[in-house]
Order: structure tokens, then sequence, then C-alpha cells
């Protein structure tokens, strides 16, 4: 069962930054290093987190009823992505000779969206699946090494898209194993943030290829190349598509001459457009994009890329038809986080077992009927008095 919600969406991360700001100019935190100074040691245990940022994102998560500290943290690792996008921005605007974007707006009348939203449980979403199925689900994001033990899981809402996840369990992988040093992604994470993250900390991403989604019979995107010297694009036709600006959303748009495209014979493959122009966007960061396709074709790349069948994949197999992640035994996201977290913590430890028994390192195997006996010693003592219908006999007919 699902009924329809009206969500009204305004831009109010400006007003929050604004706020922020102003708290920020107005008051001067540095009192609570005085205060909490008796609470540290300076020479010893490890680095602590600065307490003004701590009481600082206290402070925000009441200042704008953010419900959860998890959903602070998120709300300020986005204004922190928001922030450098901006930078790139203005420093690309810059050195196109073109002048700084006027700051947004606040719109008066807020815009409605509708979302269907499930009534038996609000915490999950509506997940695409494929072209044409639609269903109210759940998605977990695991990461895992290349033996196949899960080192990292996150559960999000099925209407959550999966870049907006990444950035929380790769931060927590890497913070507690900083020896990876190449990390396989679904293509659902090839995005230029994140690409331009796993760059920046030092390792190489292999990311899988991506079909052109392109209207049939049109020119793929890979047909205009860009020429990085004269920053620019040649179309199909070998005419030279000019940069034009850079977008709030981090696109640069490179624009045909209407002159030359109306009178160009492929002009049906190549726009539909009214005024005859031809507009071709890239990212800022798209040259993270293009280094990570280098590493794909790389003799490495596609070493590490042949491990994701035997791992992740299988991990998602096992824990669907195995472990009962198919279908949510549970409604809300607290308790779905739960049941999942244990669910991998015991195909760990299923894993970590078989590891020791082919390595010899376990004491030598029991009879098959009391496997479950020797994991829960008290379970023997139903059966030392058989009476009449003991289940002892239908134990003996399941173990076999």
């Amino acid at each position: 069962m699902h009924g329809l919600c009206a969500v009204f969406i305004c831009p109010l991360a400006d007003i929050k930054a604004r706020i922020s700001f102003n708290i920020g100019s107005a008051i001067d935190f540095g009192f609570i290093y005085d205060e909490v100074r008796h609470l540290y040691c300076s020479d010893n245990g490890r680095v602590s987190i600065d307490p003004v940022v701590l009481f600082k994102i206290v402070l925000i998560q009441y200042t704008f009823g953010i419900r959860s500290m998890r959903q602070t943290i998120k709300e300020i690792e986005a204004k922190h992505y928001q922030e450098e996008l901006e930078r790139e921005i203005e420093n690309d605007r810059e050195n196109h000779g073109k002048k700084p974007l006027k700051p947004r707006a606040c719109i008066s009348e807020p815009k409605t969206k509708t979302v269907k939203k499930s009534k038996t449980d609000p915490d999950c979403g509506l997940f695409h699946k494929g072209e044409h199925n639609k269903e109210f689900a759940y998605t977990t994001h695991v990461a895992c090494d290349k033996h196949g033990f899960v080192l990292e899981a996150d559960v999000s809402a099925g209407n959550i898209h999966d870049s907006v996840m990444f950035d929380d369990v790769y931060k927590n992988v890497t913070e507690k194993f900083p020896e990876i040093e190449m990390v396989g992604l679904d293509s659902g994470y090839r995005t230029p943030w994140i690409m331009k993250q796993v760059f920046d900390s030092s390792r190489l991403p292999i990311i899988p290829y991506k079909r052109p989604m392109t209207k049939e019979g049109f020119f793929k995107k890979y047909d205009y190349i860009y020429d990085e010297y004269y920053d620019c694009i040649l179309c199909p036709n070998h005419q030279v598509l000019k940069y034009s600006t850079t977008n709030r959303e981090g696109y640069r748009e490179y624009k045909s001459d209407p002159k030359i495209c109306i009178d160009c014979p492929v002009r049906s493959q190549c726009t539909k457009s009214k005024n005859a122009q031809k507009v071709v966007t890239r990212h800022v960061w798209e040259n993270y994009i293009e280094d990570a396709e280098d590493v794909r074709h790389s003799d490495k790349g596609k070493e590490i890329y042949k491990l994701r069948k035997e791992t992740i994949e299988r991990v998602f197999a096992d824990a669907k038809v195995k472990h009962g992640l198919r279908y949510t035994q549970y409604r809300g996201l607290a308790r779905l986080k739960m049941q999942v977290l244990l669910t991998f913590a015991c195909m760990n430890l299923k894993k970590l077992a078989n590891w020791k028994r082919k390595s010899g390192l376990l004491p030598p195997k029991p009879a098959n009927l009391f496997y479950l006996f020797a994991f829960i010693p008290g379970l023997l003592h139903i059966f030392e008095e058989p009476h009449q219908g003991s289940c002892l006999n239908e134990v003996l007919l399941i173990s076999t």
C-alpha cells in the first residue's frame, strides 16, 4: 500500500549557510577550548576531533531541526561538496574571462513535487528496477576486500542514488584500511565528484564501461572530441564548438555556429534544435573520468575488475539467496540496518571459520548430527530422554 504526498522543495541551502555564517561571526567559540582543556591529554592517545567542531555540529543539528547526528554529518559533507564545486566553477569562469555567477535568489513561492510514499514503511523509497518495474525498497551499499570479506555496509531508501551514499562508505573504509590502493566501483558510482575523491586520496578507481545514453540515430557523446589545447569541441563534421559559459552545475557549455550547422549534411544526426545550434557540455572535473577510463584499459585495471564477479557479486548473491536479504524482514531504516550489519557479520564469521578449517587451525570435524550441538551445547539436553513423538528422528532425517 502506498499513498501520494506533496513534498515542498525550496532553496534553503543559501539561507542555512547565511544563518550559520552570521552565528559564527557573532559568537567567538574559542572559550570552549578552556572549558574542556582538562578533559584532554596533550601527550598521550590519538589526536582528537577539534572540540569546537564537535560543538558546532551539535549546534547545527538543533538550529535547523535535523533529526539525527548522522544526517547532520551528511548535510555538512554535502555542503562541503557544494562549496568545493562552486570554487571550481568560479575559478573556471575567471580563467575564461567570465563574470562570477550571481548569488542564488530566494524563490518566494516554493516549488512542489509529488512523491510516492509507502504508508506501511515511510522510510523506504520507490526503486526503479529496470525500465518498467517499480517497487518500494531499500538499497544496500557494500564494500569488500579481494577475499570477499565485507569491510563496510550502509543502507538507504530505494530512491536515493548510489553516488549519494558513496562518501560515508568510502570515508569509513579508507580510515580503517589506509593500505587500500585500488577501488573497484559499480557504474552507479561513475561521477566526476567520486572519481575526484578517489584520485585525490592517491588511489586508483576501477569503473566498468557505461553505454552512452543517446537517442537512437544520433551521434554519441564520444563522437565529439575535446581539444584540451584550444579548449574547444570538434564535431563529427570537423567543425569547432567554442566555449560559451560554465553553468551552476559545474558544466562547461560549448556551442556551435548556427550559420554553419543550418546547412550541415549530418545535422539530423546531431541536433533537432530550432536555432540549428548544437550544445555539448563537459564537467569541470571531467578529466578525472577520463583518467579512470585509462585505468580501466590498463592490464592492472582489467585484472582487478575480473575479481568483481568473485567478490562483491558473490557477497550479494549469498546475502540474497542464503541469508534472506532479498526481502526485508523489518520496517524502518534503523531496524533494517541492524539486520544487514548482523547478516554481513555472520557471513564474515562463516568465511573466517572456513579459512581456518582449510588451514588446519580448527579441531577435527564432529559428526554431522552434532554440528549444531557443538555450537549450542545446551541444545543436547533436549534429546537426552527421548519421549513419544520426539523430533530426534526429524533432526536425523534433515541432517542427512
